[in-house]
């Protein structure tokens, strides 16, 4: 039981790892997406 606890624990760690890397890849999208309509709209807003 003990050789198969560090695979196991280190899967599931692997497996948080890349929901944390989905979770910030989606967030810097959002930002970039929220960062560009900002640019935009300021300068449709200044000319």
């Amino acid at each position: 039981m003990t050789a198969g606890l560090p695979t196991n624990c280190r899967r599931i760690r692997m497996g948080v790892y890349a929901y944390e890397v989905k979770y910030l890849y989606g967030l810097l999208s959002l930002m970039l997406v929220i960062l560009l309509a900002t640019v935009g709209f300021g300068m449709v807003a200044f000319t």
